[in-house]
């Protein structure tokens, strides 16, 4: 049996011959598949290191560790971007002569355009010989005798635009055998440039090839009067063909359009042009039937092929004395059309009918411009006239009539009359006329035979005074209207709030305004942050309904219930706190140190 140190005494004899047995010579040459490109197009260069070796387990240790290192190729980054490297080796042995092979490939995109060299490039002890590339400016012209493996194809759907006239961009990148990639995406200072649609995979036939087509479509929005250059759309990635990646690089041409200015002829004061554009309104609630009180909603929604939805005007409406007017916030879309851009906005007015009259509405009048015939039309919503009737539910205000005059010097107060029985009325009027200055008995006469008539006739009015008194109290005096008012508010925003309807938190922030102006009559609600520190419960669920229309986040959560009993509450507080300050203004009494502030602070 061979005892262990013998074995540690071979092995160390072996590993001495190895140690011994040098590699006699290194030979590295390199090579490119072409020494003519184009800009656009990759290089392949080979890189091949073949060695004399042993084939003993020495040597075997020695080129297992010595594969592992690359060439120095510092300096051939300075013309060239190394898109991929492989590497690959091999062992042959033929008659006695033992031979280490490795190869080295690079795929390369050059830098710049004109004679570039792919410098010595060094290995252990040797050294590649340098090698000129000419970079021709551009791409290759492409046919069916020599098909490319990738290519991108570009158009527009015109060459000419106005300025934020729509413009189709296409972009198809042609590829066989694709495994990855990058393309590119158009972009501009001068334009606002939006994805259409999906991207799409299809095969085409191009050059006597099959390929497979990615296809991306983009709407160009010009901003800018002149030339419009959209830069060249550029794809690097990784094909498999025959068993083999390689590297592949293509870029398409540059897009030049021509962006005219808005024409001269355009009589509108926001520029539209647009394949088509149409304008339109509706109206929620009885308009042939309206009466003061009641509430109806006009929405005018404008729509346009072709534009952004951000490049519609707003439709405004004018203020009257006969009604309230609350406008909601604006809806406004970008859809997607079969032509391009489908625009839509629509603006909300809320109408609270405030008093009986006529409104002339005044014709809507929208100028654009139509791109496909190159021409200025308008589109047009007609005048019309609302009519608002007297509610006959709703009480009228009657001023109170002025005080009963006797005689130009002498007022009789009917009020102190009425307290008091007839023996005392004579004795009072009486007592009134015996006080002037008594000089002589024939006006003393006069004076009674003129007491008589007076006091006849004083009777007689203090029975309609009576009479008007009593029907001035069964009608309502104007704080009781207002309070009906506010009743008819009141009852009109809780049906919105069980509706659902939009006009909802208008119809809220009107009520509030008119329920606290028996604390302050110069208060004026119109948004939600008015009502914050007056309200904040109704505030809070206000801003949580606002937030579910307009906002992503789904988070938010509402319930009317909760936001009618919030109201029910405020009102119930508001009448409360109302009626404490009314008896207290009554009593005349003063406070003293402290001052009674209003209840909508």
């Amino acid at each position: 049996m061979v005892s262990i140190r013998t074995l540690k005494y071979y092995l160390a004899v072996l590993l001495s011959l190895a140690s011994l047995s040098t590699i006699a010579e290194t030979q590295l040459n390199a090579s490119v598949d072409r020494t003519k490109i184009y800009e656009i197009d990759t290089l392949n260069l080979t890189i091949q290191c073949e060695v004399d070796m042993d084939f003993s387990f020495g040597g075997l240790m020695n080129f297992g560790l010595g594969q592992s290192e690359s060439p120095d190729t510092n300096g051939l980054e300075r013309d060239f971007e190394i898109l991929d490297q492989q590497q690959s080796y091999n062992m042959q042995s033929i008659n006695g002569n033992s031979k280490a092979k490795i190869v080295w490939r690079y795929s390369l995109a050059p830098k710049n355009v004109g004679i570039l060299e792919i410098p010595a490039i060094k290995y252990k002890d040797a050294e590649t010989i340098p090698i000129s590339v000419t970079v021709i400016e551009g791409k290759a012209p492409k046919n069916a005798s020599e098909p490319p493996a990738i290519f991108i194809e570009v158009e527009t759907d015109k060459n000419e635009a106005y300025v934020q006239e729509q413009v189709m961009y296409t972009l198809r990148l042609y590829t066989q055998g694709l495994v990855n990639g990058e393309l590119s995406e158009p972009s501009s200072n001068e334009a606002i440039i939006e994805p259409f649609g999906e991207q799409k995979k299809y095969y085409k036939m191009a050059f006597n090839q099959r390929y497979e087509v990615v296809e991306r479509q983009y709407l160009i929005f010009p901003q800018k009067s002149g030339q419009l250059i959209i830069d060249k759309q550029t794809f690097q990635g990784v094909s498999l063909k025959h068993g083999r990646r390689t590297r592949m690089k293509d870029a398409s041409d540059a897009i030049e359009l021509s962006i005219k200015p808005p024409a001269a002829s355009f009589s509108g004061q926001n520029w539209l042009p647009a394949t088509s554009l149409f304008l339109n309104e509706a109206w929620q609630g009885e308009t042939d039937s309206l009466q003061v009180g009641d509430s109806v909603t006009r929405k005018i929604e404008l729509s346009a092929l072709g534009l952004l939805g951000s490049a519609l005007p707003p439709i405004n409406m004018p203020d009257s004395p006969l009604y309230k007017l609350y406008t909601d916030k604006p809806q406004t879309d970008s859809l997607l059309h079969e032509s391009g851009a489908q625009a839509k906005r629509t603006d909300s007015f809320a109408i609270v009918a405030i008093k009986n009259g006529d409104i002339q509405l005044d014709e809507i009048r929208i100028p654009w411009w139509d791109t496909v015939n190159d021409v200025e039309r308008v589109a047009v919503i007609p005048a019309r006239k609302l009519s608002i009737a007297i509610n006959p539910d709703l009480p009228v205000h009657i001023s109170k009539p002025a005080q009963v005059v006797a005689e130009p010097s002498q007022t009789i107060n009917p009020d102190e009359l009425d307290a008091m029985n007839d023996a005392d009325k004579a004795f009072k009027l009486d007592k009134q006329i015996s006080a002037a200055p008594n000089t002589n008995h024939i006006w003393q006469t006069i004076s009674g035979v003129l007491f008589l008539l007076w006091l006849v006739t004083t009777l007689y009015l203090m029975k309609q005074v009576r009479e008007l008194k009593d029907k001035l109290e069964a009608i309502p005096t104007p704080k009781q209207q207002t309070q009906t008012e506010e009743k008819t508010l009141f009852n009109i925003a809780i049906n919105y709030i069980k509706e659902d309807d939009k006009s909802m938190t208008q119809a809220v922030l009107a009520w509030v305004e008119l329920s606290q102006r028996k604390f302050n009559p110069s208060i004026t609600i119109t948004s939600l942050q008015d009502i914050k520190q007056l309200a904040p419960s109704i505030f809070e669920h206000l801003n949580t309904y606002e937030q579910s229309l307009y906002s992503s986040n789904t988070s938010y959560t509402y319930d009317k219930n909760i936001l009618i009993e919030k109201l029910k509450s405020f009102r119930q507080q508001s009448n409360s706190e109302a009626k404490k300050l009314s008896k207290g203004n009554k009593s005349g009494s003063r406070l003293k140190g402290k001052t009674l502030e209003p209840f909508y602070q």
